[in-house]
């Protein structure tokens, strides 16, 4: 039986981690921390035999534990990730993996030459819209991409929660756009080299941010995230053959638009109008965040890679790879200048 432990008992693990690990077999949730005491009550009817504890230190200090997962507030994660690693336990590690690049570089110098787990939640790897249009790309399917355009966008409130501050880990940068950083790395296999970006406190600190990325291959990518709108989360990539649309919230797969003709045309349509025959998938994806399918895939995942001794991905070094495109995006709309992303190799 794989002991696991879970720091942090807010919406998200309530919703989605602790009902997807209690269905898991060969999996028990020993130990909970949080230091609300409310939140740690209501998280209790999904693991009834878990210890409580006040806050992460103290759960790993116990031990008893074969892995963690680390869930709580982003100012949390590196410091929380970095002792578990220390105390020999495999990690599963919500995104992102630190608030700068100093604290994910600390704690990849921890996790190296361990031989522990190390898996970052970047769950949307997992969507079958996602993993269709990987597959698609690694066919061939748009001929070679010439430019790609993403979007972003919550209308999550973020007035008086983490999210509103940078300091604690907030702001669409780290928030969402080290998702589709990571969407970028995994769909083309081709690291971010280079970015340019602007940021806009509106309601909230950094709230709104513009991407212009280049990648090693020289493919540019602009991508725009933002707070207090609608929900939507999409990819448009554009090559020689057509384009490939991709977006979560409509669909469970990629749409493939051949170059302008009218058969182009009259697929763009349907399409576009494809969500109106499909009200199953809708009204399930209004259950999010318990809705989304990849959360349990890629608990699952982690899961299965402890069991069997072996790394998985997407990997802490994922997580880092992706921190460092936030962290040059952020110097980036401070200075008004493009700024190389910082690379590094992790041994494993």
């Amino acid at each position: 039986m794989l002991r696991i432990g879970v720091i942090g008992c807010g919406r998200i693990v309530r919703e989605v981690h602790l009902p997807v690990l209690a269905g898991l077999s060969g999996v028990q949730v020993v130990a909970l921390a949080d230091p609300d005491g409310a939140s740690r009550e209501a998280v209790r009817p999904y693991a009834p035999a878990a210890k409580t504890y006040n806050d992460g230190p103290e759960l790993l200090e116990e031990g008893g534990l074969d892995c963690v997962v680390i869930a709580a507030p982003s100012q949390l994660h590196a410091p929380l990730a970095t002792e578990a690693l220390r105390r020999g336990f495999h990690v599963y590690l919500e995104k992102p993996i630190g608030t700068t690049i100093e604290e994910g570089a600390m704690l990849l110098d921890t996790w190296e030459g361990r031989g522990l787990v190390g898996m970052v939640g970047f769950n949307y790897r997992f969507h079958p819209v996602y993993q269709s249009a990987r597959e698609m790309l690694n066919q061939g399917a748009v001929g070679k991409p010439l430019a790609v355009s993403s979007v972003f966008v919550s209308s999550a409130a973020v007035h008086g929660e983490w999210r509103a501050s940078r300091r604690c880990g907030g702001g669409v940068l780290l928030d969402l756009a080290s998702h589709h950083v990571d969407m970028i790395h995994f769909l083309f296999n081709d690291p971010v080299a280079e970015v340019r970006a602007q940021t806009f406190s509106g309601h909230s600190e950094q709230s709104t941010a513009t991407l212009q990325m280049r990648l090693e291959s020289g493919l540019l990518v602009s991508s725009t995230f933002s707070y207090g709108t609608v929900d939507d989360d999409r990819f448009e990539i554009y090559g020689e053959r057509g384009m490939l649309r991709i977006n979560r919230h409509l669909s469970d797969r990629s749409e493939l638009i051949p170059t302008a003709n009218q058969s182009a045309r009259r697929r763009q349509i349907a399409a576009a109008l494809s969500f109106l025959w499909r009200p199953g998938f809708i009204l399930e994806k209004r259950k999010a965040p318990g809705g989304e399918p990849s959360y349990a895939k890629a608990l699952e995942a982690f899961a299965n890679a402890v069991k069997a001794q072996q790394l998985v991905e997407p990997s802490l070094a994922d997580g880092y790879r992706a921190l460092a495109v936030v962290a040059a995006a952020e110097e980036s709309a401070g200075t008004g200048s493009a700024v190389r992303v910082l690379a590094r190799e992790v041994r494993q």
